[in-house]
């Protein structure tokens, strides 16, 4: 499959609506575990269930109000998350570029400054499936894809506490029809996992990774066909993703042709 994303130049959204984008998705994900509070200068989402997962625990949209002083801003945010019992994991403004009296209340209380890449697909050639490996749909088999996340999670280091409540908003946020999840199998057993929103025209690819149990990469590659066919057929203008500072999965995108289009700030805990 040959799949090129938004060939007419005219029609790509800008840097700065893909940012947009990728803040959007994130409020559409909180806002199936969490509850959002609208505050003066932000909004906020927290999850007291849930305080390990920092989608969960954020503010984002974060500005300052006419008349209002940076301080504040930070003040309501954090009097609102101790009155809820959670840390606030992060923080995300409104604009492309922070406010600098903003930014700097934020690195005065403690947050440190992450800068996020959101990748665009430019082009991307399958490099081939395996008959071995079935994909299909996450939401026929949530048992199988529970387990799956439970071992992805605890790999990464995180404790039992920790991995059930990630794993619990993964599987609460398929309640929103804009998520599409597909889950690998070998021999009926999972092997890998990917997701994306869709926001109009724009595909936000959320998760891809595999077990792979062959060794050869056949699991990664014929999940990926899998996920971007959904995505031409869907005739999205563009597919993007966000990584993360130092992400261990950059390499990976990049090899399918994904390619850095715009970067932002966030502040985290």
């Amino acid at each position: 499959m040959d799949l090129n994303i938004a060939r007419q130049p005219g029609q790509k959204a800008t840097p700065d609506a893909l940012v947009r984008a990728v803040k959007r998705a994130d409020a559409i994900l909180a806002r199936m575990v969490a509850e959002e509070k609208y505050l003066d200068g932000a909004t906020a989402y927290t999850a007291p269930q849930r305080p390990g997962v920092a989608l969960a625990n954020a503010a984002s949209d974060l500005r300052v109000p006419p008349g209002v002083v940076p301080s504040a801003v930070v003040d309501v945010v954090e009097k609102y998350f101790a009155s809820q019992g959670v840390t606030c994991h992060r923080l995300d403004a409104t604009e492309m570029t922070w406010p600098e009296a903003l930014e700097a209340e934020a690195q005065r209380r403690g947050y440190r400054r992450v800068i996020n890449e959101v990748a665009a697909l430019q082009r991307y050639a399958s490099p081939g499936v395996s008959m071995g490996v079935q994909v299909i749909p996450a939401r026929a088999a949530y048992a199988q894809l529970r387990s799956l996340l439970e071992e992805h999670h605890q790999r990464a280091g995180l404790d039992a506490a920790a991995t059930e409540q990630h794993v619990a908003a993964v599987i609460d946020q398929f309640d929103d029809p804009r998520l599409e999840g597909f889950l690998a199998r070998v021999e009926r057993k999972s092997a890998g996992f990917a997701s994306l929103l869709t926001l109009g025209n724009i595909g936000v690819v959320l998760d891809l990774f595999a077990d792979d149990p062959t060794g050869d990469g056949a699991v990664i590659n014929t999940l990926a066909h899998r996920l971007f066919d959904h995505c031409l057929r869907a005739q999205f203008e563009q597919v993007i993703v966000r990584l993360s500072e130092k992400d261990d999965r950059a390499p990976l995108f990049s090899t399918l042709g994904f390619r850095t289009v715009a970067q932002y700030v966030s502040y985290v805990k």
